[in-house]
């Protein structure tokens, strides 16, 4: 399987209620790396590619914006998983075009941690 995977970051904070460490608003150098293929079916890839590496990138960093800050204001239980899981992966998927189908999808939420989302 032939894929291509795109990153882009952002800065924005959260705070997880109730939790003891991170119950306070705190900020990130939150991270998304998105793996994409063309869909099975669709042939040769158009100029040679699977998709336009620029355009991959501005999809992720609609995504990231929408988010907002603080992303408390988008996903109540703001963990990295549910961000991913509730809020990234359905947005990443409404911007892919027809031919196109989203792999994996991994959110950093610092240099050290990270989940990730595989199809």
């Amino acid at each position: 399987m032939l894929t291509i995977t795109t990153e882009y970051r952002w800065k924005a904070s959260h705070f997880i209620p109730g939790h003891p460490t991170c119950g306070q608003m705190h900020p990130h150098d939150w991270e998304i790396s998105a793996t994409i293929r063309r869909k099975p079916g669709y042939g040769v890839l158009t100029m040679g590619m699977i998709h336009d590496f620029k355009e991959v990138f501005q999809w992720l960093a609609a995504v990231a914006k929408s988010c907002g800050d603080p992303i408390n204001d988008v996903v109540a239980l703001p963990t990295c998983e549910n961000l991913l899981v509730g809020w990234i992966v359905p947005r990443i998927n409404d911007t892919l075009t027809d031919e196109l189908e989203l792999v994996s999808v991994r959110l950093w939420e610092n240099e050290k941690y990270s989940c990730e989302w595989t199809k």
